[in-house]
C-alpha cells in the first residue's frame, strides 16, 4: 500500500510557503505597489502590472485559507477563475454566489415629462434571453 501524505502534513508544506515564499513576496510587491499607484491611470501597462502585484500581495490570504482547510490543492497566486468570470460575464450578477444566480426582475418608477406627479414603472430584467 503506497504511503499518502495526511492532512497535516498540507498545512505544514503551506505554513512553510507562507513564511518564507508568500509573506516576502508579498512585503516586496505591496512596496512596488505603492511606488506605482499614482501612475495607474495615465498608463495602460503599469494599470496591468498593478493587477499583478495585488494578486500577490493577496495570496497570503490564499495560502492561510488553504493551511486552516489542509488543502491538498496549491494555492495559486492569481484570480480565481469564477471570480474573474463573474466580474465579466455580467455587471447584474458581478458580486453574486454562483450557486444562488437566478434571473430577477426589478421595478423602477420614473416620473414623466407630461405630468410630474403621475408616475410609471419600468422593468429591467438581468439574466440570458
Amino acid at each position: 500500500m503506497p504511503l499518502l501524505p495526511s492532512r497535516t502534513s498540507y498545512s505544514v508544506a503551506w505554513t512553510l510557503l507562507l513564511l518564507f515564499i508568500a509573506w516576502p513576496l508579498s512585503y516586496f510587491s505591496a512596496s512596488w505597489w505603492i511606488f506605482f499607484l499614482p501612475f495607474e491611470e495615465r498608463y495602460e501597462c503599469i494599470r496591468e502590472v498593478q493587477e499583478f502585484l495585488e494578486n500577490l500581495m493577496k495570496w497570503p490570504r490564499k495560502v492561510g485559507h488553504a493551511i486552516v482547510t489542509s488543502s491538498c490543492h496549491f494555492p495559486r497566486p492569481g484570480p480565481d477563475p469564477i471570480e474573474s468570470l463573474l466580474a465579466t460575464a455580467n455587471p447584474c450578477f458581478a458580486f453574486v454566489d454562483p450557486m444562488t444566480i437566478s434571473t430577477t426582475t426589478t421595478t423602477a418608477t420614473t416620473s414623466t415629462d407630461a405630468n410630474p406627479n403621475e408616475s410609471k414603472n419600468t422593468s429591467i430584467w438581468c439574466g440570458n434571453n
